[in-house]
């Protein structure tokens, strides 16, 4: 079975996978798989946010889809059993079937189940099941994608990830099968400048480490001076500043929240 993939940091926010799922679906009847999609909805959607302050702002695109849950609340809510799972793990609701009562939609917790008012019917990503089925080997939104953020995967190479694959609301105990690299997480940014030198500092080594314990995450300052520190996953983290021919510097238990610019970090020269 396949399943799409996501890698977050490849993912410029072009929107060509929304377009093409468009451009495929709307106006088009491709029964018994799914009638014509409404111009208003969005099969596949791209969800950008902004984290942090300026001038230390991080933007992130997310495509958001029909997860192809494993244990998919949609099948248990519907009550006309319209919902069902092909050999190949593709999900689809049957338009034939459908009675429109939208407990289906109701369920989701992804939101992804759409109304179709002139059809009375609920609708969402069939994964072009009907290209597929033709011999097309990805769906259309994976063909548009110029960066090859939005992949088509099958289990071994999801297996591959080992620790790195993530999923969208974990807690929510779907088991969605589509697979994210890089979600979005708390960040930590500054600059690091030497006050003596009026001089912006490159290649300091920033090393925040978790209050408490815990794996250590390490960058360097930039030409600018600047640097910032991915992938956060505590509330709180101790920062080291380190540079040869510099007196080192730690700045205790910082408060991360969402995300966190702490300015301008300054690093004496040692005489």
């Amino acid at each position: 079975m396949k399943t799409l993939m996501l890698d977050v940091e490849k993912c410029i926010g072009c929107r060509n996978c929304q377009l093409a799922c468009k451009d495929e679906h709307v106006g088009n009847d491709w029964l018994p798989i799914a009638s014509s999609q409404s111009e208003g909805q969005f099969w596949m959607w791209i969800d950008q946010s902004e984290r942090g302050k300026q001038p230390k702002v991080h933007i992130d695109w997310l495509a958001v889809t029909c997860q192809q849950c494993e244990d998919a609340p949609c099948m248990a809510a519907c009550q006309s059993n319209a919902i069902y799972r092909r050999p190949d793990g593709i999900i689809l609701i049957d338009p034939k079937k459908c009675s429109g009562d939208q407990d289906c939609i109701a369920a989701c917790p992804y939101g992804v189940i759409y109304f179709n008012p002139e059809s009375n019917i609920a609708q969402k990503c069939t994964l072009c099941a009907h290209l597929l089925d033709r011999g097309w080997k990805e769906p259309r939104c994976v063909t548009a994608c110029p960066t090859e953020a939005l992949t088509f995967v099958d289990e071994e190479q999801v297996q591959a990830l080992d620790g790195r694959k993530e999923y969208l609301k974990p807690e929510e105990n779907t088991r969605p099968r589509m697979v994210y690299l890089g979600l979005p997480k708390p960040f930590l940014a500054g600059e690091v400048f030497s006050p003596t030198e009026d001089l912006c500092l490159e290649g300091v080594i920033v090393r925040a480490t978790p209050v408490g314990g815990g794996e250590s995450l390490t960058v360097q300052t930039n030409n600018y001076g600047d640097f910032s520190v991915k992938g956060l996953t505590s509330a709180a983290y101790n920062v080291s500043f380190e540079k040869e021919g510099y007196y080192p510097k730690q700045i205790s238990s910082l408060k991360i929240g969402e995300a966190l610019n702490i300015g301008e970090v300054k690093l004496y020269k040692k005489a």
